[in-house]
């Protein structure tokens, strides 16, 4: 039975293997029905939104959806572990919670503001 680094090294061989594909130019024909609606979903994005094709248009819908699915699992993951926290008891009230988060965000605008003057410099 396959553990999960073999199974994560396959994937990212996978990967690999479809990226060099893609840089190569390497298709696949393939014949698809689409619905009325797809089709027009389709000429639209061609004719009117800068799609060169309509394989460009299906695979930025396809890697878009990747992507989505993957943000969604983050989510998920993300939520069960507040989950988890909130059983454990690891919780703050809404006033703490709001100290901690302007906290946060002024710590990082100084860190913006450092890092933009830093580069300034080094430019100089």
């Amino acid at each position: 039975m396959a553990n999960a680094h073999d199974r994560d090294e396959q994937e990212r061989r996978e990967e690999l293997a479809d990226l060099n594909d893609a840089v190569a130019g390497v298709t696949y024909p393939v014949t698809v029905n689409l619905s009325p609606f797809a089709k027009r979903v389709l000429d639209k994005l061609v004719n009117e939104d800068g799609y060169r094709t309509v394989e460009a248009a299906i695979d930025d819908a396809i890697q878009r959806t990747q992507e989505t699915d993957e943000w969604r699992q983050g989510l998920r993951e993300r939520i069960e572990h507040g989950l988890a926290q909130s059983k454990a008891g690891e919780t703050v009230d809404g006033p703490t919670f709001m100290k901690q988060m302007r906290e946060k965000i002024l710590a990082y605008g100084e860190a913006e503001k450092r890092a933009k003057s830093e580069s300034k410099r080094e430019a100089v």
